[in-house]
C-alpha cells in the first residue's frame, strides 16, 4: 500500500459510498417527469396492442319482429305483456283503447295490436 496501489476490496468500499445529491440534475422532478413519461409511454403502447381486440363486431343476426314476439311470449305472464308493450311502444303502435282499468292488458290484445301495426308497416 506504500506504493499507492489500492486494493479491489478498498476500491469496492469506495464505490458504495458515491451517491448523487438531490438537486443533481433536476433532482425529484426531472425523476417525477420521468416516471410520468414512461407511464405514458407503457399506456400508449397498451391502447395500441388492445385496441383490435376490443373493437366490437356488429351482430350477425338481426332479430325480426317476429323472433322478438316469441322471446317476449316465452316469458311469464307478467313479463310477458310489458314486453308486448314495449314492442308496441318501439313500432309507435300503442292504443289507449287495450289498456285496461284494473293492470295490464290482455295478451291476446297486444298480439293483435302488434299484427296490426306490422301489417301497417
Amino acid at each position: 500500500m506504500a506504493d499507492g496501489q489500492i486494493t479491489e476490496a478498498a476500491m469496492l468500499r469506495g464505490l458504495q459510498d458515491i451517491r448523487l445529491p438531490g438537486e443533481a440534475a433536476g433532482g425529484v422532478l426531472a425523476e417525477g417527469l420521468a416516471a410520468l413519461g414512461l407511464g405514458l409511454l407503457l399506456a400508449l403502447a397498451l391502447s395500441v396492442i388492445l385496441r383490435p381486440l376490443m373493437d366490437r363486431k356488429p351482430k350477425a343476426h338481426v332479430e325480426t319482429l317476429d323472433d322478438r314476439i316469441e322471446a317476449a311470449l316465452a316469458l311469464p305472464e307478467g313479463d310477458r305483456q310489458l314486453a308486448l308493450l314495449r314492442l308496441l311502444a318501439q313500432h309507435d303502435a300503442v292504443d289507449p283503447a287495450i289498456y285496461a282499468l284494473d293492470g295490464l292488458p290482455d295478451t291476446d290484445a297486444l298480439l293483435a295490436r302488434l299484427q296490426q301495426a306490422r301489417a301497417n308497416a
